[in-house]
């Protein structure tokens, strides 16, 4: 077992220990009655004290993550399984348990739990924030644009460059300058969806103990990958216009980050929109300590109230703000498209790491996107911006109607998902269970959050059904709220 402890923070080593297993055995990576390492192995595969090893298990275990077993050792507990079952697991020997000597270097991946969830008989996917296929996806535009595609064959028979298909970065440059963001398509890396995106940043720019301050709570995806790569979390508290820049300012004074990130339009999971004053005191403030940010807008085009900011890349003239607009949440998922902004030496480095993980994005999809955008989606994200707005509004009313006054939200501005919190701290990943066996889905606020979990929270989408559905759903997960609160 790999940990990356850093040896300079002020978070004691035990807990950092402790907070490491927790993420793990929250994003699934180990399951209820896994033997964790012994003390002595824990203490020599990381280097630290005996007393440090059992001080970490004893902090695990205190916070539901872990049971021991007398003369058997410690093993994985679920917060929300039985005492019973994990004994169970403990004595049916594995064959394949020699495999957990296998060292790995694996941070947590909460995303390894949508695999899972994306069942059939899942009668409410909450947890989903995509467009619903038939209702909210620009399906006619699609397949001219796939006819298109496929009727080149170059499409099919060839690789794409590196950096993506130079008509595509041509159209995307040409639609960013209507933006008032000036580039050129030299400028632009195409990749196979966010996700890669932010992987490619952190794989070419991060590394063991550099400081990367987030949101927080942010997008589970980028904790993720930031945790990949061995760097300090720093957890910035959000209100309801986005990231609080006096303690971001507070942090930079002390430690400046080598990196924030930052989703200022539709904020991921709190639907907030950050203002004008605040994007130009966070370049501001980039700028001062020569720190990168990275920009995340997947949202943009789907704002509820007023047109959204200008993009902090779009205020930036000196090469400091890297921006990635993803076009899978607002026109077709199955492409898995995304782009890279940046200038630079930045971008010429996160060419050679995108060559180095794929040589290139597959040119077909990459073809259909361009055909697509040749269209203009502006009436598509007109008609979307509207459907969306009265689903928004409806759930507001269903829940000041039927949720229990303890939980609380904030009507989202850009992006199709509410943020309740519950103010009793009820236990959101044993709801997630509970709900989860009756057909509801939803992510628990701990997916949200770096280092000490905060679980009262939850997000739920509101794009992924049908509207004919939507009123059930709200009622239905009104009703486990309820029934979580009594017990």
């Amino acid at each position: 077992m790999h940990i990356s402890l850093d040896r300079k923070s002020r978070v004691p080593l035990a807990e950092q220990i402790q907070l490491a297993l927790a993420e793990r055995i929250r994003s699934g990576l180990y399951q209820a009655g896994d033997p964790l390492p012994s003390v002595r192995e824990l203490s020599r595969a990381i280097r630290v004290s005996l007393m440090t090893a059992v001080l970490a298990y004893e902090k695990l275990e205190a916070t539901g993550y872990a049971y021991r077993h007398h003369g058997k050792g410690t093993f994985v507990r679920i917060p929300s399984s039985e005492k019973d079952e994990i004994l169970k697991n403990i004595n049916q020997k594995n064959s394949y348990d020699w495999q957990l000597a296998i060292p790995d270097y694996l941070g947590r991946s909460m995303f390894r739990h949508v695999g899972a969830v994306n069942r059939k008989d899942v009668k409410y996917p909450l947890h989903r924030i995509k467009l619903h296929t038939e209702e909210l996806l620009p399906i006619q535009h699609f397949q001219r644009a796939l006819q298109q595609a496929s009727s080149d064959r170059s499409s099919i028979g060839d690789y794409a460059p590196a950096a993506g298909d130079e008509a595509l970065r041509i159209k995307l440059a040409s639609l960013f300058q209507h933006k008032s963001s000036a580039l050129t398509a030299s400028e632009l890396l195409i990749t196979t969806g966010t996700q890669q995106a932010i992987d490619l940043v952190a794989r070419t720019f991060l590394g063991p103990g550099d400081l990367v301050a987030v949101e927080s709570p942010t997008y589970p995806g980028a904790l993720d990958a930031f945790r990949s790569r061995g760097v300090t979390l720093i957890p910035i508290p959000t209100d309801h216009t986005g990231m609080r820049l006096d303690i971001l300012q507070q942090l930079c004074d002390i430690h400046p980050p080598k990196m924030i990130y930052t989703l200022p339009t539709g904020q991921n999971p709190t639907g907030s929109v950050m203002s004008i004053h605040k994007r130009q005191t966070l370049l501001e403030i980039a700028q001062s300590y020569n720190t990168l940010i990275v920009e995340d807008d997947p949202w943009e085009e789907l704002y509820f109230e007023d047109l959204p900011p200008r993009s902090l890349f779009s205020l930036d003239r000196s090469g400091h703000v890297i921006y990635m607009k993803g076009f899978s949440k607002t026109i077709a998922p199955g492409l898995r498209l995304s782009v890279i902004a940046a200038r630079g030496s930045v971008y010429q480095r996160l060419l050679h790491a995108k060559a180095v993980t794929d040589l290139s994005t597959p040119l077909f999809n990459q073809r259909i996107l361009l055909h697509l955008l040749e269209q203009n989606m502006n009436e598509h994200y007109y008609k979307v911006r509207g459907q969306l707005k009265k689903r928004r509004d409806e759930i507001h009313q269903l829940l000041k109607r039927h949720a229990p006054s303890v939980w609380t939200w904030t009507l989202p501005t850009a992006g199709p998902f509410f943020w309740l919190t519950s103010t009793v701290g009820v236990n959101t990943d044993a709801l997630f269970v509970e709900a989860e066996s009756q057909g509801v889905l939803f992510f628990p606020g701990s997916f949200f959050y770096s280092g000490n979990s905060e679980s009262s929270s939850l997000r739920i989408g509101f794009a992924t059904l049908p509207e004919s559905q939507i009123h059930e759903a709200i009622l239905t997960l009104c009703q486990l709220l309820h029934n979580i609160d009594s017990n």
